[in-house]
């Protein structure tokens, strides 16, 4: 397994786990920021553990909190927004390109 410290700046830490077949990528995005809109080859699934947020997935918006599953179907766009005081953290799983 492979660990990369992906990003790490003002708007959030991005850590990924890399097994060459399987991605899990943990995210701590800080309170009023938000990542840039993208999508993926593959469906991607998002686990909420810790905090409050919004997901865009498509042209569909939802708020989010702790506990929750988000599927981010193939080619879908899709981004995430901090709404809460506190870092929102979630881990993300996909199959590897």
């Amino acid at each position: 397994m492979t660990y990369l410290i992906r990003k790490d700046n003002k708007t959030y830490k991005v850590e990924d786990f890399d097994t060459g077949e399987y991605v899990l990528s943990v995210t701590r995005l800080y309170p009023e920021r938000n990542t840039i809109g993208h999508w993926h080859d593959n469906d991607e699934v998002y686990f909420i553990a810790n905090g409050v947020g919004k997901i865009q997935v498509g042209l569909d918006e939802k708020i989010v909190k702790s506990g929750e599953f988000i599927h981010v179907p193939c080619k879908a766009f899709h981004r995430v927004w901090n709404t809460g005081l506190d870092d929102l953290v979630f881990v993300c799983g996909w199959i590897h390109d």
